[in-house]
């Protein structure tokens, strides 16, 4: 009997977190958008490794161009700057360093500090920007995002592909890209893929991910696939040199 109560009262407690939305569901949906041509007046702004002192720092301090060396493959070049970075520190959900500079976040990685999936985000995307890849970080939330209290947020990085004129993403919290048919997927592909049960992989430098990774990547992913936010100017950490459209910083598809 007593057991019977322990089983009933821990099954309440899970019920009692779905009612209460402490968590976000992991329920994925079939998303669709409408098509129309982008507005003409939108601008976006990224790095320049030739003016940005962080990522002039990151290139006088750390061994990118060594992680690269001979490579001459696009995406064996961002295959291997994704593992590099995610290789800097282990995950951290709540240590948020307070800051969007790069070469800050590695320094204190140095010192054993442990980050989030956003600080993997930002570091990303000046790594690549030192060897010349145009990338941003992007924002994904949850379809219920409004009502969780936790855990309804994700972000990781897309990378401009010059190969194959599209974006790319790679998660570098997981050291994983996505492909289809051996072209890699932006965020918005990869969630119609997962929805459409397409033949797809899970790779990283090392190859296609093992059954166990790629387990623990797709138990996690899906449900964060529903709104995609961009910044317009991923040029500046200054917040009074961002420039904004219309008085906003970011664009979000919302589906």
């Amino acid at each position: 009997m007593k057991n019977l109560i322990i089983c009933l009262s821990y099954a309440f407690l899970l019920s009692g977190c779905t009612a209460l939305n402490i968590f976000p569901s992991k329920n994925i949906s079939k998303l669709s958008f409408a098509i129309e041509s982008m507005n003409p007046e939108f601008q976006f702004y990224f790095p320049d490794q030739n003016k940005d002192s962080i990522i002039f720092k990151i290139k006088e301090n750390y061994p990118i161009e060594e992680v690269i060396k001979g490579v001459t493959d696009e995406q064996t070049k961002i295959l291997s700057a994704l593992n590099w970075v995610r290789n800097q520190w282990e995950h951290n959900s709540w240590n948020d360093a307070g800051t969007n500079d790069a070469f800050i976040i590695l320094q204190r990685a140095e010192q054993g500090e442990k980050f989030r999936c956003v600080e993997y985000g930002i570091v990303l995307k000046s790594v690549l920007a030192t060897i010349g890849m145009k990338s941003r970080t992007l924002g994904l939330m949850t379809r219920d995002v409004e009502k969780v209290k936790m855990g309804a947020g994700h972000v990781l990085t897309e990378v401009w592909l010059n190969d194959h004129k599209k974006w790319a993403m790679v998660d570098a919290q997981f050291d994983v890209m996505p492909i289809l048919n051996n072209v890699p997927l932006n965020a918005v592909e990869f969630q119609s893929a997962i929805v459409e049960k397409e033949d797809f992989s899970l790779i990283n430098i090392s190859g296609e991910l093992s059954s166990k990774e790629r387990n623990k990547f797709m138990g996690f992913i899906p449900h964060y696939l529903y709104y995609f936010t961009i910044a317009f100017d991923e040029s500046t950490i200054q917040p009074d040199q961002i420039f904004k459209f219309n008085g906003n910083s970011s664009l979000t598809l919302i589906p």
